[in-house]
This record gives structure tokens, C-alpha cells and sequence, in this order.
């Protein structure tokens, strides 16, 4: 039996409010491979997408050794020290 949701007001940026206790089915699948393979996974909408990703990485059976371009990578932010240019 599905629960229904009250209907919430958007928030002060204009995003959908979702009760924190809210649970969302989420399916993932791997493109590009024979056979399929995916996963359907049950996370609750409190969690970030750094902690999405970990639960995607579980699921899949990845031990998170392979440097992936995901939200939880730091961000570079031009800030530091900068490298010169080797001379050749």
C-alpha cells in the first residue's frame, strides 16, 4: 500500500518541499553493457546526492577505487597555489 504524501508548499528558492521522512524508490542501470545490469534501491529524501552516490556504490558492489567526475569529488576552486609552466 502506498502512502500519500501531503501536499507541501514549494520552498523560498521555488523547490518542491518533500517531508524529510518521505522514502523514494530509485532504480539505477548501467548503459552500454549486455546483459543489464541495475539495482532498485530505497533512499530517504533527507539524503544528499554525496550520500546517493555512496548508496549507488554499495549497491553496485564497487569498493570506490576507480576516481569517478561525482558531487562528492572536491571542486576546484582557483584558489591555491597555481603551476608554472615547465621550461622545455
Amino acid at each position: 500500500m502506498k502512502r500519500r504524501l501531503k501536499q507541501q508548499r514549494p520552498t523560498e528558492d521555488g523547490r518542491a518541499a518533500v517531508p524529510t521522512e518521505a522514502i523514494f524508490q530509485v532504480k539505477v542501470w548501467l548503459i552500454g553493457i549486455s546483459p543489464m545490469v541495475w539495482r532498485r534501491v530505497l533512499v530517504s529524501a533527507a539524503f544528499t546526492l554525496c550520500e546517493l552516490h555512496g548508496v549507488i556504490q554499495v549497491a553496485m558492489g564497487w569498493d570506490g577505487s576507480i576516481s569517478t567526475n561525482s558531487a562528492c569529488a572536491p571542486r576546484a576552486t582557483g584558489r591555491g597555489r597555481r603551476r608554472r609552466p615547465r621550461p622545455r
